[in-house]
């Protein structure tokens, strides 16, 4: 290898070039007349180099080094992690810093949606809707028209310019504008105004309730879809570790023995599937969520109804496990008709030792 073949490949890899070969190199090589490269040129030497270096740099990825492993989390993997540090969220999107909003924009969304909504429902038409905004924009106007009304009627024969002057006089707008009077009269004027827009446009009064009320039903139920959607994840890993539970259950005979039932999948079978109804889970999530309390209902709703199956196989595995007939009791549940002394039993036994009867007899029964 000649020193610029060397100095090219150090030059790849980043080092600082030599200014003679090393002794280990000055005397090696082949039989090429390029002193030793063993006939390769620059350019395959290059090539070798980079082929060399893509391969290490594969070595890097995903296989080779398992402490550089790069694992990827699914959207509910993230939220249910960030679910069990405190923090809630129904999707990634919510992490998302929130826009800031326009007071005057939001005002005219509402608004919109507003007379939309009333629009739709029949509640009014857009021709009073319209007065109604006129109305509001001038209340001072109503009440004088409501003024003038009442006095022309009592003095038909009245001025106008005589009817103005006395309404501004009766409500004190003919004083200075910062005498007390003046802002009383205002004050007047305006709560009169206010009254009788709501007497005269109820039916839009009527509506903007009706649409909050709608409003606070969406963010109700929005916020119930929130909270519940934060939830699933861990609620979906708890109902796992629920049916898992209900697997072996144990069954005290006496103070000291009890009976381990591990073979009834056969019972468990659409437990899940009831657990992961979504009417049953946005109840259960929607509220304060507590684990326990809902592991005591299913447990308590299994046992009570699979109760009769739950008996026989547990007289079934304790007969099985006492075998020969002590006490006079038929060895392996056989004997059906057969008078079983249960004399020395608790009555939990004795229960067992009936439906265990019961069921031989049903056997039996069905054999002929």
């Amino acid at each position: 290898m000649t020193l610029e073949q060397l100095n090219l490949i150090r030059k790849g890899n980043g080092q600082e070039p030599l200014t003679e070969l090393p002794a280990d190199l000055a005397g090696s090589g082949g039989t090429g007349g390029d002193g030793g490269s063993g006939g390769k040129t620059a350019a395959e030497i290059e090539a070798e180099r980079k082929a060399a270096e893509e391969a290490a740099n594969k070595g890097k990825g995903n296989g080779d080094d398992p402490t550089k492993t790069k694992t990827t989390l699914t959207d509910e993997e993230v939220l249910a992690l960030l679910a069990e540090r405190g923090i809630s969220a129904t999707s990634l999107e919510d992490l998302k810093p929130k826009p800031v909003i326009d007071p005057a924009k939001a005002a005219e969304e509402r608004e919109a949606a507003e007379l939309a909504f009333g629009l739709t429902k029949g509640l009014f038409t857009k021709k009073e809707y319209d007065q109604f905004n006129q109305d509001t924009q001038d209340v001072n106007k109503l009440v004088y028209d409501e003024f003038y009304a009442e006095t022309k009627a009592g003095n038909p024969d009245m001025k106008d310019e005589d009817i103005q002057a006395e309404f501004l006089a009766t409500f004190g707008l003919d004083k200075d504008k910062d005498s007390y009077q003046f802002k009383r009269g205002l004050k007047i004027v305006k709560e009169r105004g206010q009254a009788i827009v709501k007497a005269k446009h109820a039916k839009i009064f009527a509506a903007k309730d009706s649409f909050d009320k709608n409003e606070q039903g969406v963010q109700a139920t929005a916020e119930t879809q929130r909270k519940v959607a934060a939830a699933l994840p861990t609620y979906k890993k708890d109902v796992k570790e629920i049916v898992g539970d209900l697997k072996k259950i144990s069954v005290k005979m006496s103070d000291d023995e009890s009976i381990e039932l591990d073979d009834i999948d056969d019972l468990l079978t659409g437990i899940e599937d009831d657990l992961l109804n979504p009417e049953f889970y946005t109840k259960q999530l929607s509220g304060t969520y507590d684990k326990e309390k809902i592991k005591q209902v299913v447990v308590a709703g299994f046992i009570a109804k699979n109760f009769g199956s739950l008996a026989v196989k547990t007289a079934k595995k304790y007969f099985d496990k006492h075998k020969a007939g002590t006490h006079g009791v038929p060895a392996g549940g056989t004997g059906a008709g057969k008078v079983v002394d249960m004399t020395g039993f608790t009555e939990s036994q004795k229960t067992l030792i009936a439906l265990n009867q019961a069921e031989a007899e049903r056997k039996a029964a069905a054999k002929k």
